[in-house]
């Protein structure tokens, strides 16, 4: 029985001495373990410096390389139409192109937008001019079907597509996100010799307004006046490109309702003109005779006088229509749709043919005419009656046929500039940065048929 106690008791104190050396052991890796963890940090610490050091090298090795190079930029729309080309010019500039006046707000909005670039996009030298030849593709019909959706192509010097993500930024995006831009521009740098037509026309009508006041202000129309002061505002405002979408849009939209109300003018006067003619017919044959004198001085007078009236009336109204569709074509409208229109003034014009053959049977009838007054006045001032109604007669027609002459004049400028605008398939700027690449310095025109 002592045995078997002493046997178990053994057993236990085995059993003791091994659990007492697995926990000695567990404590001696504890320790060791919380040694190594604390030694670790400071090696691990400096091999992580070590590594950062070779990235940061990496990186600095890696911006330094020069960036790659790109040729041109093309701007496309929705459509992959090339709305714009820019590329650095290597011309012989100097005094070469004609040098193009723009105003402030056209400038401002391009130096912002070249400005936007980066210095490196183009492969220049830094410390050289920054000098761009910027091509415009010509026809921009489509520019009113996008949507301002753009994008940028980056063509390396070789030809070839290079990616640049951030080629251009918003700002510039915005820029060529405007149609009303785009054609404020063109309108400014490629127009000013029709610019200055449309200004010498409208001053033209505002003297022939002027000088059938009384007759407009008798018959109560004043459409012609309304319409006149109307495309005065567009032309300030194509002159000094101070356009956004909306104006063009109302422009467009108003440009047509002054087309369609000097088209309806035409056809209401022509009647009346019509009467004129019937008038003087009946004079020419004889039929007035055996009316009374007076009556029929008074009614010849104001026949003569309506018919001089109404002629100068509907040669402002033509030249009036003629310079509402001359604006067109500095706004997006097809040329196609001003052809047409042109056209149909033309067709219109026919009209003034009749009129100066009553304009020949007055001046060949002026001895007729004044024999015709003498019927009805006294001897005392018959002689000064006859000279005042030549003199009167003989300025108006001459007023007539200058006026016609002016009319047929901006007919053919106008059909110039739409031959121009059919023919034209880009408008070619040398553009001048100055050396911190913030404000342009100066624009230049390269002339039509001109070699960059």
């Amino acid at each position: 029985m002592c045995r078997v106690v002493t046997g178990f008791q053994f057993i236990l104190v085995a059993i003791a001495f091994l659990a007492l050396g697995v926990s000695v052991g567990l404590f001696v890796s504890t320790m060791r373990m919380r040694r190594k963890r604390t030694v670790d940090p400071k090696k691990s610490a400096a091999e992580e410096s070590s590594m950062g050091m070779s990235n940061t090298t990496e990186k600095t090795l890696s911006s330094s390389k020069e960036p790659e190079k790109v040729e041109k930029v093309i701007i496309e729309d929705e459509f992959n139409s090339p709305v714009l080309q820019i590329e650095p010019y290597t011309g012989d500039y100097v005094g070469r192109w004609e040098k193009v006046e723009l105003p402030q707000k056209v400038l401002s909005k391009l130096s912002a937008a070249f400005s936007s670039m980066p210095l490196l996009l183009f492969s220049v030298p830094l410390s050289s001019p920054r000098v761009y030849l910027v091509r415009f593709s010509q026809p921009f019909d489509h520019l009113m079907r996008s949507n301002g959706v753009y994008k940028a192509v980056a063509l390396r010097p070789d030809g070839t597509i290079t990616g640049l993500p951030n080629v251009l930024s918003p700002g510039f995006y915005r820029f060529l996100g405007s149609a009303a831009t785009v054609w404020a521009i063109l309108a400014v740098i490629t127009r000013q010799k029709y610019l200055h037509d449309i200004e010498q026309r409208l001053k033209k009508i505002e003297e022939g307004v002027a000088d059938i006041k009384e007759f407009l202000e008798k018959e109560r129309d004043t459409g012609i006046q309304g319409n006149l002061l109307y495309l005065k505002q567009v032309y300030e405002a194509l002159k000094n490109g101070d356009l956004s979408e909306y104006d063009i849009n109302s422009f467009n939209s108003q440009l047509e309702s002054i087309e369609r109300q000097c088209q309806q003018a035409v056809l209401h006067y022509q009647i009346d003109m019509e009467n004129c003619f019937k008038k003087l017919e009946e004079f020419e044959i004889g039929a007035w005779i055996g009316k009374g004198l007076k009556k029929q001085g008074e009614e010849f007078r104001k026949v003569l006088n309506s018919f001089f009236h109404y002629s100068k009336y509907l040669l402002l109204v033509f030249q009036e229509r003629l310079v509402t569709i001359y604006l067109k074509t500095f706004l997006p409208v097809g040329k196609s749709i001003l052809r047409v229109r042109i056209n149909d003034l033309k067709e219109s014009l026919r009209f003034l043919e009749r009129t100066r053959k009553i304009e020949e049977f007055i001046e060949q009838s002026l001895d007729r005419i004044e024999e015709f007054w003498a019927l009805f006045t006294s001897e005392k001032t018959e002689n000064q009656i006859k000279r005042s109604l030549r003199q009167d007669v003989r300025r108006n027609l001459r007023e007539l046929e200058e006026m016609r002459e002016r009319l047929y004049e901006s007919l053919a400028n106008f059909e110039e500039r739409l031959n121009q605008l059919e023919a034209e398939k880009q408008v070619n700027l040398v553009v001048f940065m100055d050396q911190d690449h913030k404000q342009i310095k100066e624009v230049r025109m390269i002339p039509a048929g001109g070699s960059a």
